[in-house]
């Protein structure tokens, strides 16, 4: 099991038993068991890593494609923060990054072909991790002072609770379906749930900005 934000590779037993098997400065999102034994590790800021189970080593094995790193992800961040940002209205990029992801996974779900499947789980996570470059504008526009520590401190706790929990319940989903397929289901199933909570919930700075321009309109007409 991957802890992404620490960098740590969990091995846990049949009774539940949680076992540390290395650290190492990377972002590992998710990983493979080889059939001799190695484990693949797919590493978002360091490529391809593989890690001998037995003594804790891990080493680099392609940290760049044709001379070329794994930036297309960090590219698809920069340019919807961008664009996101040249707009007064934030929320519609956030929205739509959830709403590729869904499909994305859904894609990936339906599709056979290696390449197609490849190509709709890198729009997934690329489309992830778009939205995060442009949720993160959206709450400190409103919050304020300790409003914004605690409320940060909540998003990012209600965050890393699904990052511990999710692994999870792939993994019961997968066991009970025998499919690989209910998974992507079920984490699509919930990126839309997010979807309709942030339209429901709306923008709270564009509230605020409506609020004061209909203020000053009825102080100009009084």
């Amino acid at each position: 099991m991957t802890d992404i934000p620490n960098g740590r590779i969990f091995r846990i037993s049949p009774l539940g038993e949680w076992e540390l098997v290395c650290t190492y400065d990377g972002w590992p999102n998710g990983l493979k068991i080889h059939q001799d034994g190695r484990i693949f590790i797919t590493d978002y800021k360091r490529g391809l890593m593989v890690l001998d189970p037995q003594t804790g080593n891990i080493q680099p094995l392609l940290d760049s494609a044709g001379s070329e790193g794994f930036k297309g992800v960090k590219i698809a961040m920069t340019l919807w923060a961008r664009l996101a940002n040249r707009s007064s209205h934030r929320l519609p990029y956030v929205v739509s990054a959830l709403a590729m992801a869904a499909a994305a996974l859904v894609a990936a779900a339906l599709t056979e072909h290696p390449v197609l499947k490849i190509a709709a789980l890198c729009t997934a996570v690329a489309s992830i991790l778009s939205f995060q470059a442009t949720f993160w504008a959206i709450p400190s526009t409103f919050l304020t002072g300790r409003a914004a520590a605690g409320g940060l401190a909540m998003i990012v706790s209600i965050g890393n609770l699904g990052g511990f929990t999710g692994p999870f319940m792939i993994g019961l989903i997968k066991d009970s379906t025998h499919s690989y397929s209910m998974p992507f289901f079920a984490v699509a199933a919930i990126l839309l749930a997010g979807l309709c909570l942030m339209v429901w919930l709306g923008d709270p700075a564009r509230k605020k900005q409506v609020d004061a321009t209909r203020l000053v309109g009825k102080q100009k007409l009084g």
